[in-house]
């Protein structure tokens, strides 16, 4: 794998918050004694499509989900491109979005398709092929088919990341998971890296999400590392070492 590669994937796994391109495109709300509509403005603050909308969210890929009732997604001349008819609906990744029917989620393609059937409790966006899904109180991940590639069985208030051929997952009980607090220490966690992680060994040191940083920056080579520049501000002692 090349460095850049690892790099962008290190970089992934660390910074939860996605840092997104300003669309040509800007939701503008309407206020007035009428009820608050949504519209759109181009960078020039021009209105390109008039307040209409019930909510409205930036363009992606060409589509901006809105609603009228009910969620659909209209291109950048106003015209929907798929109708109003979803209880929920989220923007397009790996070209499938997440939808809500009748309580349930399932996934529809840019023409408006079902392809995968509102089956689950909770969906969430792909990401490299996958979705995090949930069933009952259980969650795990399917492929772009439609298919379960990691049986549900893990709560869904864990921890869960995946990118690439990385997951790692915590599980147990209770409110303190995650935790500096003592229940946070008798939380097991599984990682699963194939071809790094050797399958069935078992560790019995105590450790923190902020074990990784140092593990993740040794795979990045130079990247920097924003963590522990910032710990070096409350702990001027403090220097990371790669695990």
């Amino acid at each position: 794998m090349k460095k850049e590669e690892i790099m962008r994937k290190v970089m992934n796994l660390l910074i939860s918050l996605s840092l997104l391109a300003l669309p040509s495109c800007t939701a503008l709300k309407s206020h007035g004694l009428a009820p608050v509509k949504y519209g759109y403005v181009d960078k020039g603050g021009r209105m390109v499509i008039n307040p209409q909308f019930d909510d409205a969210d930036s363009f992606a890929g060409g589509l901006a989900r809105v609603k009228i009732g009910n969620w659909g997604y209209i291109n950048k001349s106003g015209k929907f491109i798929i109708n109003p008819q979803f209880d929920g609906a989220d923007n397009f990744y790996e070209d499938l979005a997440r939808v809500k029917i009748d309580h349930k989620y399932g996934y529809i393609n840019k023409e408006g398709k079902i392809v995968i059937n509102p089956t689950f409790d909770e969906g969430y966006n792909f990401s490299d092929g996958l979705a995090r899904v949930e069933i009952g109180r259980q969650t795990g991940y399917i492929n772009k088919m439609g298919k379960i590639v990691i049986n549900p069985q893990f709560d869904t208030d864990d921890a869960m990341f995946l990118d690439g051929d990385i997951v790692i997952v915590t599980v147990g009980q209770g409110p303190d998971k995650a935790s500096l607090q003592e229940g946070g220490s008798h939380v097991p966690m599984i990682a699963n890296w194939p071809g790094t992680t050797p399958a069935g060994a078992v560790n019995h040191d105590l450790t923190d999400f902020t074990d990784f940083f140092t593990t993740f920056a040794e795979l990045g080579g130079d990247m920097p590392l924003l963590p522990a520049r910032m710990l070096n501000e409350v702990f001027p002692d403090f220097t990371p070492k790669p695990h």
